[in-house]
């Protein structure tokens, strides 16, 4: 994600959704609400990325 190269946004994703199930599983949620935030912050310009992440069961 942080180099930009769109086509491996898929695969960015679906780690981010194993690493949610895994924050969920061991109650923190927070912990991931936070993580979530900073990502879109750091990568708002990145229209394709913010809208998987928000697309993705991600919330």
């Amino acid at each position: 994600m942080d180099e930009g190269k769109a086509q491996y946004y898929y695969y960015a994703v679906n780690w981010l959704r194993k690493v949610r199930a895994a924050q969920l599983q061991l109650g923190q949620s927070e912990n991931w609400k936070r993580y979530r935030k900073t990502l879109l912050q750091t990568h708002a310009r990145k229209r394709k990325l913010v809208s998987m992440l928000q697309q993705r069961d991600l919330t």
